[in-house]
């Protein structure tokens, strides 16, 4: 499975398409290398990375804060 599909098959998830957590997103649209408006998407995206490099879960905890906590 591609790290496309993957992303794909996260953000269409029932949580993620009840909560409309995706506004004027379509899913379908969405591609890996469309840079990110959505702080959702580039989390999904640094998990989905982060697992396929089998790096550990506190250095994919550690990229996600930082992206979290970047000034905007």
């Amino acid at each position: 499975m591609t790290k496309e599909e993957l992303l794909k098959i996260y953000l269409s998830d029932d949580i993620v398409e009840n909560k409309n957590y995706l506004i004027n997103v379509p899913v379908e649209k969405i591609k890996w290398t469309d840079n990110d408006n959505s702080d959702l998407i580039s989390v999904i995206k640094l998990a989905i990375e982060g697992d396929i490099s089998r790096e550990s879960t506190n250095v994919t905890a550690r990229k996600i804060n930082q992206l979290l906590n970047r000034e905007k």
